[in-house]
């Protein structure tokens, strides 16, 4: 798994929100002023720009002859009192190997950029504390928020240079990427070190822990963007074996040929092995190297 699949699922995802806002209206409850309810635009929902984010990484795995394996199930997040099993906080599980045998594991909570309040509102301290115990509980994985952005303020706009994401190495980003590639009359060239700015992630504990729905500015030196997990500057945990619970999801998958960049169809069945679902978060995720790479 590269850099560049990262990048390019990052910017298709900047380009779904982009045209949600653009073309999507939702009902509002009606009211006295508007009696059969207001039309309103906004942001999609955390779940399908996670979903679509993840479908888009394991059909690019999958295209370059790597494993990769995408598990739907109910979320242990809210935990189950009566089964005396605590909430995980988590939305997303994901092993990524970011080089040959070196991989990072996250659990990971997402939250959406909200334009009317100009927060990430829903981020709370002690549904992140939830995700920091139950992250060192479970083969102490690597607790973070996965951040979807917009594009233009407070983030650049297109071609524009942006100092939020102070977590990367690079300080000012720019802002790639205006048309859907393969659109008429227009291809974009290979990923390079601009950024499409849609989604980035905070693995500062403190900030995690004692914010409440912060903006972009209050998460401005610890952000980076997503495709930031492999460049070799930033100094992530990571380890030299596959993680276990990723290894469970990888055993009945196989790799595939001959399947397309952006497929239809819904994410794998996980198979027997998979495990009990309720054991698992909203998604978990394993994408390790591809075949193809292994010499890159």
């Amino acid at each position: 798994m590269g850099y560049k699949d990262f990048w390019w699922a990052s910017a298709l995802s900047r380009m779904d929100t982009r045209d949600a806002i653009s073309n999507i209206q939702t009902r509002s409850v009606p009211t006295k002023q508007h009696p059969t309810g207001e039309l309103v635009t906004g942001v999609p929902p955390e779940e399908v720009t996670t979903f679509n984010l993840i479908r888009r990484l394991v059909d690019r795995r999958t295209a370059a002859g790597g494993r990769a394996m995408a598990l739907h199930s109910r979320p242990l997040e809210g935990g189950d009192t009566s089964k005396g099993r605590p909430p995980s906080g988590a939305d997303l599980e994901i092993a990524v190997e970011v080089t040959r045998g070196r991989w990072v594991d996250f659990a990971l909570q997402a939250k959406k950029f909200h334009p009317p309040s100009g927060t990430y509102r829903g981020w709370n301290p002690t549904q992140n504390t939830h995700l920091i115990t139950w992250s060192a509980t479970n083969d102490n994985r690597t607790p973070g928020m996965l951040l979807y952005n917009i594009e233009g303020p407070p983030f650049a706009h297109l071609q524009g240079l942006s100092p939020l994401f102070g977590g990367c190495c690079q300080p000012d980003k720019k802002c790639h990427g205006w048309k859907w590639p393969g659109s008429r009359g227009h291809e974009w060239s290979l990923p390079d070190e601009r950024t499409p700015m849609a989604v980035s992630l905070v693995l500062d504990q403190n900030l995690m822990t004692t914010l409440t729905n912060p903006t972009p500015t209050d998460l401005q030196e610890v952000a980076f963007p997503l495709e930031c997990i492999f460049c070799p500057k930033r100094k992530l945990t990571t380890r030299s074996q596959t993680p276990g619970w990723a290894a469970a999801l990888l055993e009945p998958s196989q790799p595939t040929d001959d399947v397309p960049l952006e497929p239809s169809s819904a994410p794998e069945d996980p198979g027997p092995n998979a495990g009990d679902l309720n054991d698992q978060a909203g998604f978990s995720v394993v994408l390790g190297i591809g075949l193809e790479e292994e010499d890159d």
